[in-house]
């Protein structure tokens, strides 16, 4: 039986994964290659350099903020007996939520934006119009993005090239080819398909997720997908997240990641609602997140029901975080 609000759970049934660096060896043996940390990473500077900026960023940013917490509250997740796995992969979530009932989550979620990064080099804009053209559903979103080219309806394959000459337009300045990709997740499409018509009934960021799942698809190969779990491994689709728990299980998934609405809700769906899941539609802080699961880990030790002492543990962060702003 599906775990309610007021069911309780011991700290032995919780599994703590953390798919985000927690010690400076594991930043910067996966800064290079991981897609939320790209950030600090240039690949432009000399090697030199880049180290140096590189523990800049580890002592200023990352540790304070992000490692510490997180250390912190793994220490006391350990204290109370919680199964903490860190640099966690596909098969600690397989493991995890066939051992336990309650299965906390620390990840990136890489969201449905397409940025100037996903663009797979070189960047041959004839190939992306290739794609269009030749795509066999006729969805909304492939007209539109024909029409953003100039053609205003499929084109065939001999003007390709005569379609390439023309430039995207907003206003009076010239759209990239990311940008048109972009403006295609949230524009109104006025030539509906039956499967566009349900978008009344989306949120924004519904919407958004399931035009860049299309986009994936149309530009596999050429566009870096969006809509992806990162884990210690890989970035993992949410076909891939949701195939991987266990079938038995029937407990809560703490998803503590940033606007992770999309893969919870298609876990939750694809479970018949079996499964619990703790999801967020925003950008997460990880140094509140991780005060936050403290918080909730010594309410379930004083034996409150999890959903219950997530609830309160968020209000208490909140008001902290408050008081300091003010």
């Amino acid at each position: 039986m599906p775990l309610g609000p007021q069911s309780y759970v011991s700290p032995t049934e919780i599994a703590l994964l953390l798919a985000v660096p927690t010690s400076k060896a594991e930043f910067l043996s996966t800064v290079g290659h991981s897609d939320w940390l790209g950030k600090y990473f240039d690949s432009d500077l000399e090697p030199v350099v880049r180290d140096k900026a590189l523990e800049s960023h580890w002592a200023e940013e990352y540790s304070p903020f992000v490692a510490e917490p997180l250390q912190t509250l793994c220490n006391l997740a350990l204290s109370l007996n919680v199964e903490v796995r860190k640099q966690a992969v596909l098969s600690d979530l397989e493991q995890c939520s066939a051992a336990k009932n309650v299965v906390i989550l620390f990840a990136h979620w890489k969201g449905p934006e397409v940025l100037a990064e996903d663009f797979i080099q070189p960047i041959d804009r004839s190939r992306f119009l290739e794609r269009l053209v030749n795509d066999t559903n006729g969805s909304a979103l492939v007209s539109w993005l024909l029409g953003a080219l100039g053609s205003g309806k499929m084109p065939s394959a001999s003007i390709i090239n005569d379609l390439l000459t023309r430039v995207f337009h907003r206003g009076s300045r010239e759209m990239s080819l990311r940008e048109a990709l972009m403006k295609s997740l949230s524009t109104p499409l006025s030539s509906l398909t039956s499967q566009d018509a349900i978008t009344v009934l989306e949120t924004t960021l519904t919407q958004m997720a399931r035009r860049r799942d299309e986009l994936n698809r149309l530009f596999q190969g050429l566009l870096k997908p969006g809509n992806r779990l990162e884990l210690s491994d890989r970035l993992y689709s949410k076909e891939e997240i949701e195939a991987a728990i266990d079938p038995s299980f029937e407990g809560i998934l703490d998803l503590t990641v940033c606007t992770s609405t999309t893969l919870a809700d298609y876990i939750a769906s694809q479970r018949r609602y079996r499964v619990r899941t703790v999801q967020f539609p925003t950008a997460q802080d990880l140094f509140w997140n991780a005060r936050c699961i403290s918080e909730t880990l010594h309410l379930v030790a004083n034996g409150n029901p999890y959903i219950v002492s997530r609830l309160t543990a968020s209000r208490v962060v909140e008001d902290a975080l408050r008081q300091v702003m003010h």
